[in-house]
């Protein structure tokens, strides 16, 4: 998880130092389509999951992974695993994993074309792009406002004058500033943006999603769903 983090904020600063920041782009509004409604057993474990990740219920948190689950894209795998790099065998009301799952489940998902893998958030597979992507490297500079009427604002703080809302808009990533903020128990930087229209701003980076942050996989396992993967990265 750390290893994933660590390439992620390399890749972010490499695009910022060498990517020329682009005038006005396409504007892209990306609200979440949550498609799990279309199968009632999914459904259902989704919806149960929602309550157990709130509740910071471990053991039921169990019962709907896979004994197998990946959470790296290296050979570990399991149960144990995934309990030990998400910090829950020690206090687990502590762990990362809550905030960042529930955010997952709580963002729609779509399924595959034969409908056999459930991804959570909607926008790992359905994210657009302006078209005005020059390289790969533009991929990892456009970013989804994940919220609806975020505030951009003029400065890195909460107290800053309040410049425009976004809700699901892709905006470009100028850089990751080193002010951070805690919010209800959360840290998370300002990074400074710039929207559709050429305009710049900073929003609280916990309203930022790319398509290579954590994602959930569920397939039927024991003829139930479960949740058999929770990565990040590609």
């Amino acid at each position: 998880m750390k290893k994933i983090y660590s390439i992620f904020i390399i890749t972010l600063f490499c695009v910022v130092l060498f990517s020329e920041t682009p005038g006005k782009f396409e504007k892209i509004i990306c609200p979440p389509i949550d498609q799990s409604s279309q199968n009632i057993p999914l459904m259902i474990t989704v919806n149960t999951l929602k309550k157990i990740v709130k509740n910071k219920d471990l053991y039921g948190l169990s019962l709907f992974c896979s004994t197998n689950i990946r959470f790296s894209f290296g050979n570990p795998r399991g149960w144990e695993g995934f309990v030990k790099d998400w910090h829950l065998d020690d206090h687990p009301e502590k762990s990362k994993l809550w905030q960042t799952l529930e955010f997952a489940l709580n963002n729609g998902g779509t399924y595959d074309t034969e409908k056999q893998i459930y991804t959570a958030p909607y926008w790992f597979d359905s994210m657009e792009m302006p078209d005005e992507l020059n390289d790969e490297r533009d991929y990892t500079s456009y970013q989804l406002i994940a919220g609806k009427n975020v505030n951009i604002r003029h400065s890195p703080s909460p107290d800053s004058e309040v410049i425009a809302q976004l809700s699901y808009e892709v905006v470009y990533i100028i850089e990751e500033t080193k002010i951070e903020e805690k919010v209800s128990g959360e840290n998370y930087p300002w990074v400074k943006i710039k929207m559709a229209d050429g305009n710049e701003g900073y929003v609280f980076g916990k309203y930022l999603y790319h398509p290579l942050d954590y994602r959930a996989l569920f397939k039927i396992e024991d003829n139930i769903w479960k949740m058999t993967a929770f990565v990040a990265g590609d």
